[in-house]
């Protein structure tokens, strides 16, 4: 790549060689628990690898790379970015990477390709991969699904230039939708694909999505996934015990992107963590519910305690009062130690503005009833949400 920043490459040249001797030991000693044990070690782990990142950064214009996200020349807010980011592996990372690690004879037995876009923060990365592959592959089928290619193709009114790099879109719940996807691109059946975007005679098509009964779902599956490559000692495996939010909150597109809210039953959740500490020798899980409610905190926690299963989790719920001693301590013993909530203001009339539905009250209690129990908070904010004041906004901070 090129580098526009002389300063970024000044840096990347002072500590190149010091981040390639010393990597290896700086991944090792955070993928054991051992090495997360020393303070030392830890903090000079982590600044090799803010190094190397920095190394990378400074080889292409415009990308700030780290260990949290990245930030690229090309904007995932502009469609005329993104396509052109596609062709360019002197300033786009990612085809940079497909250029050189994967070889086109790789996508010989592949009969289509799925890419679940999340985030906008994928979207370049995503759009390049479909790139690639019409270029390697012509014809082959692409199609995305996710949260953002949902909220993505809401917005289109007629169609739009990204299909003609990924054929289909799955919005909401895709399970079921990808498994019908592919019978129709793979084996010409006329199944309804739920919730299918595509293009056909110039024309925006749309099938209207169904919601999917989360009982009936399979257990989550990672074979095949290079669980020993990331930077902590054993992966963090996700699962869910719903879907959805049963709340409006003003600022979230949440409601809008999901079908009604629903509950899996405690049962299937903890076969689904069984079966990550028996195949995969998982120890930790982080709940990817949108919020989890207290029927699914109390239940899963009862499960966890009633099996015997030694795991480590995390979750995302929202403010009640309910969290009281009693639960709190259930929730520790099955092994949770970290709540995120969404504070979003500490202000009780910024709060009301927001649809939150929460008191000041009932925030104090459930953080004071998480740190007694030994159970870490984390918080979620919103600094400048429309009316609020500088003193709101301060008051919110300095809590």
């Amino acid at each position: 790549g090129t580098c526009a920043d002389p300063n970024r490459l000044r840096r990347a040249q002072i500590v190149a060689a010091s981040a390639l001797t010393h990597i290896d030991q700086a991944k090792q000693t955070l993928r054991t628990a051992a090495g997360l044990a020393l303070p030392t070690e830890v903090r000079r782990a982590r600044t090799v690898l803010r190094n190397a990142c920095a190394v990378v950064s400074a080889a292409f214009e415009g990308l700030d790379f780290d260990l949290i996200s990245n930030e690229g020349h090309y904007s995932p807010r502009s469609t005329r970015d993104v396509l052109a980011a596609t062709q360019d592996p002197q300033r786009n990372l990612y085809r940079w990477c497909l250029d050189r690690l994967l070889a086109p004879s790789e996508l010989g037995g592949v009969q289509a390709v799925g890419i679940d876009l999340s985030a906008d923060s994928q979207l370049v990365g995503a759009l390049t991969v479909a790139r690639f592959v019409a270029e390697h592959r012509p014809g082959l089928p692409v199609f995305a699904y996710g949260d953002y290619a949902t909220r993505l193709t809401m917005a289109w009114q007629e169609t739009h230039p990204f299909l003609d790099l990924i054929g289909d879109v799955i919005g909401y719940e895709p399970e079921q939708a990808v498994v019908a996807l592919a019978d129709v691109l793979l084996d010409g059946s006329t199944r309804v694909v739920p919730g299918r975007v595509s293009a056909a005679a110039g024309r925006l098509r749309r099938w209207a999505p169904e919601p999917v009964d989360l009982d009936a779902l399979p257990l989550a599956d990672f074979d095949g996934l290079a669980l020993d490559r990331y930077l902590g000692p054993g992966p963090v495996f996700p699962s869910y015990a719903s879907r959805g939010c049963p709340w409006r909150c003003e600022f979230c597109s949440i409601p809008v992107t999901h079908a009604q809210f629903r509950r899996r039953r405690p049962e299937r959740v903890a076969d689904e963590i069984a079966a990550i500490v028996a195949r995969w020798g998982g120890q930790y899980v982080l709940f990817v519910d949108e919020t989890m409610t207290r029927p699914s905190l109390r239940g899963v926690s009862e499960q966890l305690l009633a099996r015997g299963l030694e795991v480590f989790w995390a979750c995302e719920t929202r403010f009640t009062g309910t969290l009281d001693e009693h639960l709190v301590a259930q929730l520790h013993r099955s092994g949770c130690r970290r709540i995120e909530f969404g504070l979003e203001s500490y202000n009780q009339r910024v709060l009301d503005l927001m649809r939150k539905e929460v008191t000041i009250e009932e925030i104090d209690r459930d953080v004071a009833s998480c740190l007694r129990g030994g159970i870490s908070v984390h918080l979620f904010g919103i600094v400048g949400f429309p009316g609020e004041t500088e003193v709101e906004a301060r008051r919110t901070l300095d809590f």
